[in-house]
């Protein structure tokens, strides 16, 4: 199964306030956006981080956008068996549901002296490929989870037969950054 279009990557972060407030007296110092610091090697290494994935407890996590431009493509070897727009996952214009979709949200809890950050990594081109085995497929079989992230709905994790799929590989190129401060 291959996901061909935009998507993210995306850090949950704690940061700890006494940093936090470090930090934000050299954005506020400095003139700069969060994306310009957080996304900055040179800044991080000075706070003892050497990329801002460290600045997450758990790992980075994918996301793919539903939009009429992304594509989702199933095939067995060089065979195509189902191949649709990530945008048919909404179910918006239909009697009945095409997938089984389930809509999660993305929980963030507030940790007690520190801040609560997102950091998105925006992407295009192959988003993500999974590899799953089956002698009959049927795609009634997989489940589609659905996240609302920076107030968009995106497709952040697929189930076959009730197992987790995981990313077996990407080919992206980064398009963007952005920095979310939660309450």
């Amino acid at each position: 199964m291959n996901f061909f279009g935009t998507g993210i990557r995306y850090w949950i972060c704690e940061i700890p306030n006494a940093v936090f407030e470090e930090m934000n007296d050299k954005r506020i110092k400095h003139k700069v956006e969060w994306e310009q610091l957080l996304f900055d090697f040179d800044f991080l290494k000075h706070f003892g981080y050497n990329h801002w994935c460290e600045l997450s407890k758990q790992p980075e996590k994918i996301g793919f956008q539903l939009s009429t431009q992304n594509r989702i493509e199933i095939k067995s070897g060089a065979k195509f068996i189902s191949r649709f727009k990530s945008i048919e996952l909404q179910d918006e214009e239909t009697l009945f549901p095409l997938f089984n979709t389930l809509k999660n949200e993305i929980k963030t809890v507030k940790k007690e002296n520190s801040q609560t950050i997102l950091l998105l990594e925006y992407q295009k081109g192959l988003i993500a490929k999974f590899k799953f085995e089956t002698d009959d497929f049927s795609i009634n079989q997989l489940e589609f989870q659905l996240s609302t992230i920076a107030n968009e709905t995106w497709l952040t994790e697929i189930v076959f037969n009730s197992k987790l799929l995981h990313l077996f590989q990407d080919d992206t190129v980064s398009i963007g950054t952005r920095v979310i401060l939660k309450d």
